[in-house]
């Protein structure tokens, strides 16, 4: 980046310009619904500041992150430690109180032991909620793991609150 200052300059006003955006978007939701929580779909590890975000910044403006690493989907139990380092980073640049909820995937190569160990490793990283990802195309075998999972690494859960029409 020292060859290139004005790539530095860009990223500079780019971290800038999204952490005014998400403040935007928070004042605005929040003033039409102050109850609303505002979640921030962290979709990669790396090269975040590619994309202008930070997460240490970010997190005045957003109520909750949703980590969204589908390792344990691969099959490979080394994705499911890759996945562990990304958590791990987003709990140390968030802070230890702001929610972090973790995707599983259930579909592809993933099996209800992996997803069972997934959501066991998560919870050891502080999250404190799991998101089932991909259920589109997930087996009812994966499915059906999601629960035994969450009883298993004390993971609260809550019904989704009835709509009102």
């Amino acid at each position: 980046m020292a060859d290139y200052p004005e790539l530095m300059d860009f990223l500079v006003f780019r971290k800038k310009s999204v952490d005014n955006f998400f403040k935007i978007i928070h004042d605005a939701a929040k003033k039409v619904k102050p109850g609303i929580e505002l979640r921030y779909n962290a979709h990669r590890k790396s090269d975040q500041e590619l994309y202008g975000t930070d997460p240490s910044s970010m997190s005045k403006w957003v109520d909750s992150f949703r980590v969204s690493h589908y390792g344990e989907g691969s099959g490979d139990v080394n994705q499911i430690l890759e996945k562990r380092k990304f958590l791990l980073a987003l709990r140390y640049s968030t802070g230890e109180t702001k929610p972090l909820i973790s995707a599983i995937s259930i579909r592809g190569h993933s099996n209800p032991e992996l997803i069972i160990q997934t959501m066991l490793m998560a919870r050891k990283c502080g999250i404190g909620g799991i998101s089932p990802g991909q259920y589109v195309c997930g087996t009812f075998t994966n499915m059906e793991a999601i629960r035994p999972g969450l009883n298993y690494a004390d993971i609260p859960f809550r019904e989704r609150p009835s709509v009102k029409k």
